[in-house]
C-alpha cells in the first residue's frame, strides 16, 4: 500500500478505541511509517496524532502503554541510524533492509518533524515519551551519526520537555508521573552532566520517591505483603504452603517485571542523584520521612502475615516444596531489591547531611540519622537474611548515623528507649521480635558511651541478661554473642564503674559456665582479656575493686587444675573468622585457658606481674600436649617480644626472661631453675661458652632478628664493638640468646686490635716495590638531588643539576659557582702539588695550542656535562683557591683530605624546593607537579643544541581543559624554561574557539594569576561569544555572576576592574564597528542615489569620476609632433586649458541644477535612516 494511503488509514484507526483493536500493531504500523514518510509535515501530524490519540489512551494498560509509546520513536531512530551508516558504507546491514533513498528524510530534518509533532493537543508528559525514544535511538556511541550541534539540541529539549512535564503534571495522575520517572531512568545516563544540572531537582525528588515506594508501578507502599496471608494454607502434614496459582505470587510476579520494579537499582542512584542536587534542604527531610513511613509499613505487613513467625532455621521443616524453591525465594527478592533501594537513597542523605549546614545543626540532625536507623531496623528482617555486613553502602549508612547521633546524648537514650523491646528481660517467642532485640543489642553497644549509668543498667544490662544464660542455640547465636559484646561495652565506659561492679561477677559466672559448651576459645580469650583490662588500672573499677585482677588470674589458675586436655570440636559461626594461630592448632580447654592467662600479662597490673610470670610458666607446664605446649611457648614468646607491652612491664618480663631464671622455667619447668640458674652469657666456663655457641650457631639456630644487649648483663664489655646479638629459637628448646660466631674462647680482652692494609705487620716488613707515580685524584661525581615539595608535603625528589636546568626558580635559589680550571705542577717522586686558580666570570677558555678552531658541538657537550655533574667539586676547589689566594703550592693529599672533610650538602642532608605560586587560590595539584618533572626528566639526556622531547605525547585537543590549565600553573610556579609555549598556544586558540563553560571559568580563575594572558583571552572571548550566542542559555549570565562575587578583597577589586575594563573595551570597539560599518552604508546610499537620480557620473565631481578620469589613456602622439618637443607641449597646454575652462562651465551649469545634491556636511548627530529618507525627499521633488 503507498504510503499516504497508509498514513491516512492508521489516521482513522488512530481517532477511535474498540475492544478488539490491536493497538501493538498500530503502534508497529507507526514506526515503519514515520522512516518512510519524506514530507516532514506528515512525519508532524503522525507524531501529534500517536501523542493525543484515543486508540491508545482512553484506556492506557499503565506504563507499559508508555513504554510501547516510547518504542515507537526508538525504533525509527535506530532505524534511520542504520539506514545512513549503510548508506555511508555503500552496503546493505544483514538485518535491515535499506529504504530507498529519495523516500528517507536527512536525520536532522527528521527530528525537527517529530519534534514539532510535540504540541498542544496532547499533555506534556507525553512530549517525554518522543524526546526521550529519540534520545535512546541516537544516542548509542558504537554508531552515533548525529552532529554534536544536534545531539546537544536533544539533550536541551529532553530537559525542557522533563522541566515542564515536572510543572503541568497533576498530583493525582499516576500514570503521567510513573511515566516522567520511566523516561528519565532510562535516558539519565545518556545526558551530558551540564545538561543534568539544568534539570528542577527540587519537583523531581517529590515524584520520584512517590513514584517508587508509593504507586502501583513501584512497590506499592509495602502491602503488597499483606496480601499473601490470605493465600497461604496449612496441609494435612502441618507444612505451611504458598501457591504458586495464587493472586498474591501472580502480583508479585508482575511487581518484579514491571518497568519500575526491575529497575529499582538505578531508580534509586537517580534518586541520590537527585537528592544531593536538590536546594531546598527541608525536601530531604521529607525524603527521609517518607522511607521511614515505607519500612516500617512494610514490617507491620510482613508481621501480619504467617511466614514472618517461621524462622529461618526452621524453614526445612515448616515450609512446603514449592514454597521452598519457587514462592518464598521470588518474593525474598523483591525484598531484597526494595531494602537495597533504601539503602542507597539512605547513603546521598547521610552524606548530604554531612556537607549541609541546614541538615547538620543541632536539632534536623539527630532526628534524621535516628530516622535512618530506625529505617534499617524496621529491614533487619531482610538484611539479616541477605547478609547486610558484605553491602558495603549499608555499613556507611549505619556507622554514620550512629556517629551523628552519638554525639548527642539526650537524643542517644531518648532513641535507644523508643526501640527497645516490649519483653525486656526476657526471650521473645516470635523470631521477628528476637531480630529486632538483634538489632537493638548491635546498636547499643555502638550508643553505650552516650548513655547514662542508671539508664545504661536499665536498657543495656536488662536486656543482656537472658541471652547470657541461654546457651549456645542455633537460632540464639547472633543474639548470645551480640549480648557478650553490648554487656563487654557497657563494663568499659569509664562513668559506669559502678555498674562494672555490681554485675561483673554475674557475668564472669555466666561466661566460666559457658565455656567451652556455648563459648568459643577465642571468644573466651577475648572476653576474659577484656574484663581483666578493665579491672586494671588505671582503670576507675581498679580504684573501687583493687583485688579484682589478682581474683581473676586466681579464676584461670583454679580453672587450669579441673580443664580437660581432649581436643575442642570446631565451632565456627558464618560470620565469625578465627584467627590464625586458632586456625593452626587445634586447642583443649586446657589450652585454651593458658593462652588467656598468656594473654592478660599485657593488661595485669605491674605489682602483680611479678607473680604472674611464673604462675604462668607453671601453667604452660601443665599441658601434657607437646605440640599444643609449644604453641602455647611461641605464643608467649611473641607477647614479650612483639611489642604488646609498655616499657616497663617489658623491662621486668625480659629480666625474668634472661636472669630469673624465667627461661628455664618455661622450657624445663620448676624443677630445673636451680639447676641452670647461672646458664647465662659470660658466666660459664670459656672452653663451654665456644663449644657451646659453635654448636648452637651452626647445628641448630636460625636468627630470627638482631638486638641489643641490656644493663643486665654484666659482662657486656668483654663483646667487641662489631660483634652483636642475636636471638634463636631452637624448636622445643624456646628462644636463646647466643652470640656470633666471632665471640669463640680466640677473641680476649687483651688482645691486640688487628690492622690491615698499607699500616699492617706484613706490608711494613715486606719488601718495598717501585714508587707509584702520583697522579691527580678526582673525586667521584656525586649527583646532588633535591626535594620537592608543596605546602609542607612531598612530591618528589630530583638531581640538582636537572632542576636547575629546566627551572628559573631553582636556578635562581642555587646559582651555579664561579667555575676553576686546575693547573698542574711539575712534581717529584717524593710529592704532588696541585694548585687551584680560580676563574672568573668573564674568562673563556682558551682553544688547544695544536687548532685554532673552534670547539666541535660534541667536545662542547662534553664540557657541559662534566661541569654540571661536578657542581660539587668546583665547589670544594673553589672553597681551596680562596684558602690560598696567593697560588702557593698546596700538597695533594691535604687538600683532598680538606675537600673530603668539608660538609656536603648531597650527603649530609637533601635541599629541598618549596613551590608556590603568587596570586592563586587554588595551588596546582601534585600530579601536574609531577607531570612537568616527569617532562624533564625524560629530557635529561637532550643535548643543548638538539630539540627537546614534546611536552605531551598525546593530542592535546583530547585533554580535558582544567587538566591543561593545572599544568600551564604547574609551568608557572616552575618558571620553565623554555616554556612549553605549544600548552600556551593551545590553551588559547581553545578558548578562543569554543565557549567556556562556567566550571572551566571557575576552574581558570582560582588556578591562574588574574593578570595572565590566559585570564585576559578568557574574558576577552567571554563577550566574543556572548554576542554571537553561542552560549546555552543562562551560561553567559552565570560566569558574569561568578566574576561579580569572586570574592571580597583585593582579588575581587582586580578581577571586577580587569572585567569591566574588558568589557568597556569591548563594547567601545563593537561601538567603533557599528558606527563604521554606518558610515559605510551611508555612502553607499548615497552613491546608489547620485547614480540613480543624478545623471552620468561624468557631470559629477566625486572621487569615482576623478578616478574613472585618471584611467583615461594618454592622447596618442603623432609623428609629426615627435621632434617637436616644445610644439607639443603647447598642444598639450592648449589641451588641458580648454579642459579646465569645460570643466568650470559644467560644474556652474551643474551647480544650478534643483536635482543635484551635494554630499552632505559631517554632523555629530544622525543616522542613515533619516540621511536617506532626506535624500528621498529631494528626489521625490527633483521628480
Amino acid at each position: 500500500m503507498p504510503a499516504d494511503r497508509l498514513l491516512g488509514t492508521l489516521l482513522r484507526s488512530l481517532q477511535t478505541y474498540a475492544e478488539q483493536q490491536d493497538t501493538p500493531r498500530l503502534l508497529g504500523t507507526a514506526a515503519s511509517l514515520l522512516t518512510t514518510l519524506n514530507n516532514p509535515l506528515n512525519v508532524t501530524l503522525l507524531t501529534s496524532q500517536l501523542l493525543a490519540a484515543p486508540a491508545i489512551w482512553a484506556r492506557p494498560e499503565g506504563l507499559t502503554t508508555s513504554l510501547r509509546c516510547m518504542s515507537v520513536f526508538h525504533s525509527a531512530a535506530r532505524a534511520l541510524v542504520q539506514h545512513e551508516v549503510a548508506t555511508s558504507q555503500n552496503q546493505k546491514g544483514s538485518d535491515f533492509v535499506l529504504p530507498q533513498p529519495e523516500r528517507v528524510l536527512h536525520s536532522d530534518e527528521w527530528i525537527k518533524a517529530v519534534l514539532h509533532g510535540a504540541d498542544n493537543h496532547s499533555p506534556r508528559w507525553r512530549h517525554v515519551l518522543v524526546i526521550g525514544g529519540l534520545l535512546l535511538g541516537f544516542g548509542q556511541a558504537e554508531d552515533r551519526i548525529l552532529s554534536r550541534s544536534t545531539f546537544r539540541l536533544l539533550e536541551e529539549t529532553f530537559v525542557k520537555f522533563v522541566n515542564n512535564a515536572l510543572v503541568d503534571v497533576a498530583d493525582d495522575d499516576e500514570l503521567g508521573q510513573t511515566t516522567v520517572t520511566l523516561v528519565l531512568n532510562h535516558c539519565f545516563p545518556a545526558i551530558s552532566e551540564f545538561e543534568r544540572s539544568q534539570l528542577d531537582y527540587d519537583r523531581l525528588l517529590p515524584l520520584l520517591m512517590w513514584s517508587s515506594l508509593r504507586s502501583d508501578e513501584g512497590l506499592g507502599s509495602g502491602y503488597f505483603l499483606g496480601a499473601i496471608d490470605l493465600d497461604l494454607h496449612s496441609t494435612p502434614d502441618n507444612l505451611l504452603g504458598w501457591p504458586e496459582r495464587s493472586p498474591s505470587f501472580s502480583h508479585i510476579q508482575r511487581m518484579s517485571a514491571s518497568p519500575l520494579g526491575a529497575s529499582l537499582g538505578p531508580l534509586a542512584r537517580l534518586i541520590g542523584h537527585t537528592v544531593d542536587h536538590v536546594r531546598d534542604s527541608w525536601l530531604v527531610s521529607s525524603a527521609v520521612d517518607d522511607l521511614f513511613d515505607f519500612t516500617r509499613t512494610l514490617q507491620l505487613q510482613w508481621r501480619q502475615t504467617k511466614l514472618s513467625g517461621v524462622d529461618a532455621s526452621d524453614e526445612m521443616t515448616s515450609l512446603t516444596r514449592q514454597t521452598l524453591e519457587i514462592t518464598s525465594p521470588a518474593l525474598w527478592k523483591l525484598l531484597r531489591s526494595a531494602s537495597y533501594a533504601v539503602v542507597i537513597i539512605l547513603r546521598s542523605v547521610l552524606g548530604r547531611l554531612l556537607s549541609d549546614g541546614a541538615l547538620a545543626s543541632g536539632e534536623v540532625g539527630p532526628e534524621t540519622a535516628a530516622k535512618a536507623i530506625s529505617a534499617l531496623r524496621n529491614l533487619y528482617f531482610v538484611s539479616a537474611r541477605a547478609g547486610a555486613a558484605t553491602f558495603t553502602q549499608y555499613t556507611f549508612v549505619y556507622l554514620t548515623a550512629l556517629d551523628v547521633l552519638g554525639s548527642h546524648p539526650v537524643q542517644v537514650q531518648r532513641f535507644i528507649e523508643a526501640i527497645r523491646s516490649p519483653h525486656l528481660g526476657t526471650i521473645p517467642q516470635h523470631p521477628l521480635d528476637r531480630n529486632l532485640d538483634l538489632f537493638y543489642l548491635n546498636t547499643a553497644e555502638h550508643l553505650a558511651l552516650a548513655i547514662p549509668e542508671l539508664a545504661a543498667e536499665d536498657l543495656l544490662v536488662a536486656a543482656c541478661k537472658p541471652y547470657l544464660v541461654a546457651g549456645r542455640e542455633e537460632r540464639l547465636l547472633p543474639s548470645f554473642e551480640a549480648a557478650h559484646s553490648t554487656m563487654l561495652a557497657a563494663f568499659s565506659v569509664p562513668h559506669n564503674a559502678g555498674l562494672a561492679g555490681r554485675h561483673m561477677p554475674f557475668y564472669i559466672d555466666a561466661l566460666l559456665r559457658m565455656f567451652p559448651g556455648s563459648v568459643s576459645p577465642r571468644q573466651f580469650r577475648l572476653a576474659f582479656t577484656t574484663l581483666v583490662s578493665i579491672a586494671s588500672p588505671p582503670s576507675l573499677v581498679a580504684a573501687t575493686q583493687p583485688m579484682l585482677p589478682a581474683v581473676l588470674f586466681d579464676l584461670l589458675q583454679d580453672r587450669v587444675d579441673h580443664a580437660s586436655s581432649e581436643t575442642l570440636p570446631s565451632m565456627r559461626n558464618e560470620d565469625s573468622q578465627p584467627d590464625a594461630a586458632s586456625e593452626a592448632v587445634s586447642l583443649s580447654e586446657r589450652a585454651a585457658v593458658v593462652l588467656t592467662a598468656i594473654d592478660t600479662l599485657t593488661s595485669i597490673p605491674l605489682d602483680m606481674l611479678s607473680y604472674c610470670l611464673p604462675a604462668t610458666a607453671d601453667m604452660v607446664n601443665t599441658i601434657d600436649d607437646s605440640e599444643i605446649r609449644d604453641h602455647c611457648i611461641e605464643h608467649l614468646w611473641s607477647v614479650l617480644m612483639e611489642g604488646a607491652m609498655e616499657p616497663d612491664r617489658s623491662r621486668t618480663s625480659h629480666a625474668w626472661w634472661s636472669s630469673a631464671g624465667g627461661r628455664e622455667h618455661v622450657l624445663y619447668g620448676r624443677g630445673h631453675i636451680t639447676e641452670h640458674s647461672l646458664d647465662m652469657s659470660g658466666a660459664l666456663p670459656e672452653d663451654e661458652i665456644s663449644s657451646k655457641l659453635l654448636e648452637l650457631d651452626t647445628l641448630f639456630g636460625l636468627p630470627i632478628e638482631g638486638t641489643i644487649d641490656d644493663s643486665i648483663d654484666a659482662f657486656r664489655h668483654q663483646i667487641p664493638d662489631y660483634t652483636d646479638q642475636q636471638t634463636y629459637y631452637l624448636g622445643s628448646y624456646g628462644p636463646y640468646s647466643a652470640r656470633t660466631l666471632y665471640y669463640t674462647n680466640l677473641i680476649k680482652m687483651e688482645d691486640k686490635p688487628i690492622v690491615i692494609g698499607s699500616k699492617s705487620f706484613f706490608a711494613q716488613h715486606s719488601k718495598k716495590g717501585k714508587a707509584i707515580k702520583a697522579v691527580s685524584h678526582r673525586p667521584k661525581p656525586v649527583t646532588e638531588m633535591v626535594q620537592v615539595t608543596q605546602g609542607g608535603s612531598i612530591i618528589n625528589k630530583m638531581p640538582l643539576t636537572l632542576l636547575t636546568r629546566f627551572s628559573r626558580v631553582a636556578k635562581t635559589k642555587w646559582p651555579k659557582p664561579a667555575l676553576v680550571k686546575s693547573v698542574a705542577v711539575p712534581h717529584t717522586s717524593k710529592d704532588v702539588a696541585v694548585q687551584s686558580v680560580q676563574i672568573t666570570e668573564g674568562e673563556k677558555f682558551k682553544p688547544a695550542d695544536k687548532t685554532d678552531a673552534q670547539p666541535s658541538a660534541s667536545q662542547s657537550r662534553t664540557w657541559a656535562d662534566m661541569a654540571e655533574d661536578n657542581q660539587n667539586d668546583i665547589s670544594d676547589l673553589v672553597a681551596v683557591a680562596k684558602k690560598d689566594p696567593g697560588g702557593e703550592t698546596v700538597d695533594a693529599p691535604a687538600s683532598i683530605a680538606a675537600a673530603a672533610s668539608a660538609p656536603n650538602p648531597a650527603v649530609n642532608g637533601l635541599k629541598s624546593l618549596d613551590l608556590f605560586l603568587e596570586g592563586v587560590d587554588q595551588q596546582p595539584n601534585p600530579a601536574s607537579f609531577r607531570y612537568v618533572m616527569r617532562w624533564m626528566d625524560l629530557n635529561k639526556n637532550t643535548r643543548h643544541d638538539e630539540p627537546l622531547a614534546p611536552f605531551s605525547a598525546d593530542p592535546l585537543n583530547t585533554v580535558k581543559l582544567e587538566k591543561l590549565v593545572d599544568v600551564y600553573a604547574a609551568c608557572l610556579t616552575f618558571d620553565v624554561c623554555p616554556f612549553p609555549h605549544v600548552l600556551y598556544q593551545h590553551v588559547l586558540q581553545r578558548i578562543t574557539q569554543s565557549p567556556t563553560s562556567l566550571e572551566d571559568s571557575m576552574f581558570i580563575s582560582y588556578r591562574l594569576p588574574l593578570d595572565d594572558i590566559i585570564i585576559t583571552r578568557m574574558l576577552t572571548a567571554h563577550f566574543e561569544h556572548a554576542a554571537a550566542e553561542t552560549y546555552p542559555e543562562g551560561v553567559a549570565a552565570a560566569i558574569e555572576d561568578f566574576v561579580k562575587g569572586y570574592d571580597q578583597d583585593e582579588d575581587y577589586l582586580l578581577y571586577w576592574n580587569r572585567f569591566s575594563a574588558i568589557k568597556k573595551s569591548y563594547n567601545y570597539k563593537r561601538k567603533q564597528e557599528r558606527k563604521h560599518k554606518a558610515q559605510n552604508e551611508k555612502l553607499e546610499a548615497l552613491r546608489d542615489a547620485f547614480k540613480d537620480f543624478a545623471g552620468p557620473d561624468a557631470l559629477l565631481d566625486t572621487p569615482a569620476v576623478q578616478t574613472t578620469s585618471s584611467d583615461k589613456q594618454a592622447p596618442k602622439i603623432l609623428g609629426a609632433d615627435k621632434p617637436d618637443g616644445r610644439r607639443h607641449c603647447r598642444r598639450a597646454q592648449q589641451h588641458n586649458g580648454h579642459e579646465k575652462q569645460e570643466a568650470q562651465q559644467k560644474n556652474q551649469a551643474l551647480g544650478q541644477l534643483p536635482w543635484v545634491i551635494k554630499p552632505p556636511a559631517k554632523s555629530g548627530k544622525g543616522s542613515l535612516k533619516a540621511d536617506v529618507g532626506e535624500v528621498g525627499a529631494k528626489t521625490k521633488a527633483a521628480q
